[in-house]
């Protein structure tokens, strides 16, 4: 029976084995394997079975690399080659001497003799060249076992040593690995003593300050049991009727022109003469401004509601006490530019009607619509009316005052146009500044003190 070309796969040796240990079988129960060849000849075939089981056991750890598959050819070879004698001396020889092989005797002695001749004829050179080609196959098997056992175990050494290699890199990065987590943790747990130490500080920190508002807190109880036992009393002695009025004997508050507030007290104002009297006096001390004050050339401002203060009602009912008047002086608005601050020409957005600080010179203005009617100026001492207000004099000027106001010029006014030279002092700091001929030696812009490096300028100035 021929092999398929797929010897070598599962079973194989282990069919061989199986034939192998048939014709051993066969020989040694019959009558013609009682001579020693036969018997050696069935010892081959058993150490030849023995040497296929251990190739059959083994057979899985030599194909599972690669560079022992020559080996396994060559073991499969041999085999293959041992397999097909095993096989075609097994279906000549059970065939012909079946009866003789058996466990049996043959009835007849002639048919006895005719075997054993025929067997001695035929077969004893064809089981001499089995016996010798299976002891040739049984040494060449356990050559080819033993080195591929060796290569086997070169190579289960070399893995050893590769995953040894492998494990033992995977060791050192695994302790870097733990080597830095290690360092991460350390540093983490430095963080949290250092923040366990913060907290630490801020908590005593916060017991001190708790201990400090608890002395607190008992100082204003004992201040407000204080508190109570001078209300008990109050409540116990009334005090006559209108002495509890919260605006008794406060005065009157006048930031005039210069920004300088000045108290005034309601019980020496009757009336309004009485409170032009007191600026008059109050500009005169102050070396200008008082002419504006003779001409009624201000305005007064609530401070609080932003609004005029009606000059034309009694004082009585203008003034209150407690609160705050704002004055402003007021000035033609012929040669000022619109949208800058008349007193140090910085640009600002300057809305009609609506009084702004400037941002440079820190002075307040405002610019009157030409429609507004303007009701809060009072009287003129000389009976002068507002188209007068135009004619300013040489003494005071719009950089003279910290509040100004700037009125629309009146085409129906009738003036004569003349010119008049005015002397400036102009600041060396800030090279802007302006120092007024009747005021104080000090800047107006940056306060710089007037030295001989500022120059004076002459100004031109129509009325």
């Amino acid at each position: 029976m021929p092999f398929a070309a797929t010897f070598g796969s599962v079973g194989d040796f282990i069919a061989i084995c199986q034939l192998a240990a048939r014709l051993g079988k066969a020989l040694g129960n019959g009558y013609c394997g009682s001579s020693t060849e036969y018997q050696d000849l069935r010892k081959e075939l058993d150490i030849f079975v023995q040497v296929l089981t251990h190739v059959e056991e083994s057979r899985s750890q030599l194909t599972s690399h690669p560079s022992l598959l020559g080996l396994c050819r060559m073991i499969e070879s041999v085999a293959e080659s041992c397999h097909y004698l095993v096989k075609n001396c097994l279906e000549r020889i059970v065939p012909r001497y079946s009866d003789r092989l058996g466990s049996g005797t043959s009835r007849s002695g002639l048919a006895d003799a005719g075997k054993k001749l025929q067997w001695a004829v035929r077969e004893r050179d064809q089981l001499r060249a089995l016996q010798d080609k299976l002891r040739t196959s049984t040494a060449t098997l356990t050559v080819l076992v033993g080195l591929a056992t060796q290569q086997l175990s070169r190579l289960d050494q070399q893995q050893a040593r590769e995953k040894m290699t492998c494990v033992l890199e995977q060791q050192t990065k695994m302790e870097q690995v733990v080597s830095s987590k290690l360092t991460t943790i350390e540093d983490l747990a430095q963080q949290h003593s250092q923040r366990l130490l913060t907290l630490n500080q801020r908590v005593e920190a916060s017991a001190t300050c708790t201990s400090e508002a608890v002395v607190l807190n008992q100082q204003i109880l004992c201040q407000l049991a204080e508190d109570v036992r001078y209300v008990k009393y109050q409540m116990s002695n009334p005090p006559p009727p209108g002495a509890l009025d919260p605006t008794k004997e406060l005065p009157v508050i006048l930031e005039d022109a210069f920004g300088v507030q000045v108290p005034i007290a309601m019980d020496w104002i009757r009336d309004w003469i009485d409170f032009y009297t007191m600026l008059e006096w109050w500009f005169e001390k102050a070396g200008r401004g008082k002419e504006l004050v003779q001409r009624r050339q201000f305005a007064l401002e609530n401070h609080s509601s932003g609004l005029d203060v009606d000059q034309t009602v009694p004082i009585s009912a203008s003034f209150r006490r407690g609160m705050k008047i704002d004055m402003s002086m007021l000035f033609s608005n012929d040669y000022s530019i619109e949208g800058a601050c008349p007193r140090c020409r910085e640009a600002a957005n300057a809305p009609k009607n609506t009084t702004i600080q400037c941002s440079r010179c820190k002075a307040y203005f405002r610019f009157h619509a030409p429609d507004l009617q303007f009701s809060g100026l009072g009287n003129t001492a000389s009976g002068e009316t507002n188209k007068e207000l135009q004619d300013l004099t040489a003494a005071s000027s719009v950089i003279d005052f910290q509040r100004v106001r700037m009125l629309p010029p009146d085409d129906g006014f009738s003036r004569v146009e003349s010119e008049i030279a005015i002397a400036f002092w102009h600041c060396c700091q800030c090279a802007e500044g302006l120092y007024s001929e009747n005021s104080s030696e000090w800047c107006l812009i940056c306060m710089h003190y007037r030295c001989s490096a500022c120059t004076l300028r002459i100004h031109l100035r129509r009325i």
